[in-house]
């Protein structure tokens, strides 16, 4: 999947959002990995979305359950990731890492469902 498609897709899931009034959050653990994007202009148009539209959440501070979520295969980050949307009550997370999707999905690891940004637009837009 392209990154312009994951990108309107985003872009449509975040007017869907607001036009239904449900939340969108993000965390600390989110603008850092914004932060990593090496293209400066990506980069900034992101962390701007960002700022404009997530409602901020506290990073989870279950240690056991980000140690339990990485021992099913989850990375670390993908581990915190998941851990501060249970603790937020999401329920989804959109990611565009397909790793991610795969072993948190195959291993149902979470009621919080993990799904790229399109899949989630072309269950809504049904």
């Amino acid at each position: 999947m392209s990154i312009m498609t994951e990108t309107i897709a985003i872009g449509g899931i975040i007017d869907i959002c607001n036009m239904a009034g449900h939340s969108i959050i993000g965390s600390a653990a989110v603008k850092r990995e914004l932060s990593d994007n090496p293209d400066a202009d990506d980069r900034q148009a992101a962390l701007t979305l960002f700022e404009d539209t997530a409602r901020r959440v506290r990073l989870s501070r279950d240690v056991k359950r980000i140690d339990a979520l990485h021992t099913q295969g989850l990375g670390v980050m993908d581990s915190i990731h998941l851990a501060t949307a249970e603790t937020a009550d999401a329920d989804v997370l959109l990611t565009v890492d397909k790793d991610f999707e795969r072993i948190a999905t195959s291993k149902n690891l979470s009621k919080v469902r993990v799904l790229n940004p399109f899949t989630l637009l072309q269950e809504v837009t049904k």
